[in-house]
């Protein structure tokens, strides 16, 4: 089959129903139009979607499908957090230099936007940035704790 202009969107329509695209994603695609959608956006994020939908079929791409990669990136993140390994001492030191320049910035801005103390403010705003990451460390930690520990 000979592709030219004429019968361009009806093999790429074609091809993509042979990988499964939602019928959505077609329509959209098919009836997009640059003169009327101004928003490149729009269309970047369905063709990203259709792309995504036709990697995934064909060669396993995304880190669902390539459990080495997943794993591999789930591990270096599990040594960062979890443990003390000198591996990621520099990007542990960078981490809490970066949360002591972000806490007192958040308190200016807020204690002038809402008219309290800088004290006062600085040290909720501590307790919640540091709260979080807290939870969210350990969260992770506890979860893969026995999928990691040597």
């Amino acid at each position: 089959m000979t592709i030219n202009n004429d019968n361009l969107q009806e093999h790429c329509i074609e091809f993509m129903e042979n990988n499964n695209v939602p019928r959505i994603y077609i329509s959209k695609w098919k009836n997009y139009n640059r003169e009327i959608n101004t928003d490149i956006d729009d269309y970047e994020s369905m063709e990203n979607l259709i792309i995504g939908q036709i990697l995934d079929k064909q060669d396993g791409f995304f880190l669902k499908e390539n459990n080495n990669i997943r794993k591999s990136i789930k591990i270096e993140i599990y040594k960062l957090l979890c443990t003390s390994s000198n591996e990621y001492n520099t990007e542990r030191q960078s981490g809490v230099q970066i949360v002591e320049k972000i806490i007192p910035m958040l308190a200016v801005s807020l204690s002038a936007n809402l008219g309290v103390d800088i004290a006062l403010v600085s040290g909720i705003v501590s307790i919640i940035i540091c709260g979080f990451f807290k939870i969210g460390k350990n969260a992770w930690c506890n979860c893969c704790k026995n999928e990691f520990e040597d």
